[in-house]
């Protein structure tokens, strides 16, 4: 274990890739933060899984990162395996709350310093599983958006519109409106470029009404 200084984190529900970062992100300007190197094995279980720490690896971290600001988080580290890194913030019960992973210079930086450093065993048990998420930070907005505004479309009825969204991604024409609900919706399991014109075609729409 060794401190780590001056690197930016992201700390959100989903550990998003620094590509995907927005300016309106409470991006954290760390001072220094404590970096366990770990087993491959287990970083992969720190990234699939929701995770519980002991009391004891608590007050092993308790208050060391340390912002500019004066300020610290109470519970927060990295965490290698000599090839990715992340960065977990834990709640007063152990439990991992947000995570963060960094950007590529500094994350390079930091693989090059794990090589001399050796494993460490992190006691911990595995919670919920995390939903394996494929879809870009801006493609989960827009999944959700969309599947909001069929929602809209169903509750009010807007039989004409769910009809020519139906033809438009299944290129058939349906008439029982819950089934045309139900399989558009259904259909964003996975998101594709004709859901995005679907989407267009709704905001269009909406434009060509005000």
């Amino acid at each position: 274990m060794i401190y780590i200084y001056d690197i930016l984190l992201n700390f959100q529900k989903n550990a998003y890739e620094y590509y995907e970062w927005k300016r309106e992100d409470s991006i954290t300007h760390i001072k220094r933060i404590k970096l366990f190197k770990i087993s491959s094995p287990q970083m992969e279980d720190l990234y699939s899984h929701e995770i519980e720490v002991p009391s004891s690896f608590l007050e092993l971290i308790s208050h060391t990162t340390e912002l500019y600001r004066k300020q610290d988080i109470e519970y927060a580290s990295l965490f290698t395996d000599g090839y990715r890194v992340l960065g977990l913030m834990f709640n007063k019960n152990g439990k991992s709350i947000l995570r963060s992973k960094l950007l590529l210079e500094e994350e390079e930086e930091i693989l090059e310093i794990s090589i001399r450093l050796k494993e460490a065993i992190i006691p911990y048990k595995n919670k919920s599983k995390k939903e394996h998420i494929l879809l870009t930070r801006k493609e989960q907005v827009e999944v959700k958006l969309l599947k909001d505004k069929l929602s809209n479309l169903y509750k009010n009825k807007k039989i004409d519109v769910l009809k020519y969204l139906y033809l438009e991604y299944f290129g058939t024409i349906e008439e029982d409106i819950k089934k045309m609900y139900y399989d558009l919706k259904n259909s964003l399991s996975s998101y594709s470029k004709e859901h995005k014109k679907l989407l267009e075609v709704l905001e269009l729409s909406k434009k060509r009404q005000v």
